[in-house]
C-alpha cells in the first residue's frame, strides 16, 4: 500500500518523526491542521481543474466553429476556382474560334522575318475547335447538323 509514492515503512518513518518532533501532546491537533491543508489543497486543485476543463472545452468549441468556417471557405474558393476556369475555357474556345477566322493581311506581313534574302513565313490556318472536340482527331471531318439534330440545352 502507498500514499503519494510513499511506502507504508516510509510512512511509519514520518510519523515516528512527527511524534519525536510534535510531541504527543500536539500530534493530533498538527494531525487535524495538515488534514485541513490537504483537503484546502484538493479543493483548490479541483477549482483549477474545473477552470482548465471549461477553459479547454471553449476553446475547443471555437477551435471546431473555426474549421467549419474554413471548411466553409475552402468550399466556395474551389467554386470560385471551378467557375474561372469555365470562364477562362469559354473565353479561350471563343478567342481561338476569332482568330482562326481571321485571315491574314499579306500588307501587314510584308517584309517581316525577311533577313538576308530569307524568305516570307507562310501563314497557317490553325484546325477549327469543332474539329479538336474530344474523342475527335483533327484529320477527321465534323458532321453537319441541322437545327433538328441539336437537343434543347445543346449547344
Amino acid at each position: 500500500m502507498e500514499f503519494f509514492g510513499i511506502g507504508l515503512f516510509e510512512l511509519a518513518m514520518v510519523m515516528i518523526v512527527a511524534l519525536i518532533v510534535v510531541g504527543p501532546d500536539r500530534l493530533p491537533e498538527t494531525a487535524r491542521e495538515i488534514g485541513k491543508m490537504v483537503r484546502t489543497l484538493r479543493r483548490y486543485a479541483a477549482g483549477v481543474q474545473s477552470e482548465l476543463k471549461e477553459g479547454l472545452g471553449e476553446l475547443t468549441s471555437e477551435v471546431e466553429a473555426t474549421k467549419g468556417e474554413f471548411r466553409d471557405l475552402s468550399r466556395e474558393l474551389r467554386a470560385s476556382g471551378r467557375d474561372i476556369e469555365r470562364g477562362l475555357q469559354d473565353t479561350s474556345d471563343l478567342a481561338q474560334g476569332e482568330f482562326v477566322d481571321a485571315e491574314v493581311d499579306p500588307k501587314l506581313v510584308a517584309g517581316r522575318g525577311r533577313r538576308n534574302g530569307a524568305s516570307r513565313p507562310t501563314p497557317r490556318k490553325a484546325p477549327r475547335p469543332a474539329d479538336l472536340s474530344p474523342g475527335r482527331s483533327p484529320g477527321r471531318k465534323r458532321e453537319k447538323r441541322t437545327a433538328a439534330d441539336i437537343e434543347p440545352g445543346e449547344e
